[in-house]
């Protein structure tokens, strides 16, 4: 009987990582939290560097600190897109 736990875990932990793989990104929101540094929290006060982020076109020029962001999380990575604001 625990042979056949062991194995079901293994079988469970296995259709997980499938699952995870298939998925290239994670869409997430974020929220201005300071513009100088660039400083975007993701809630759960996981407030993160502008390292953490790539920019695309102006949008880090237009910040303003509430603003909510459309952002991208590369799977397995910790880097985040931000497409843009959201109205």
């Amino acid at each position: 009987m625990h042979d056949m736990k062991q194995f079901l875990q293994l079988v469970k932990k296995a259709a997980i990582e499938a699952y995870e793989s298939s998925k290239p990104c994670n869409v997430a929101v974020g929220t201005v939290a300071s513009v100088s540094p660039i400083k975007i929290s993701l809630g759960n006060a996981n407030i993160l560097s502008e390292s953490f982020f790539i920019f695309t076109g102006n949008i880090k020029q237009s910040l303003n600190i509430g603003d909510k962001l459309a952002l991208v999380m590369k799977q397995g990575g910790q880097k985040f897109l931000v497409i843009g604001v959201i109205d």
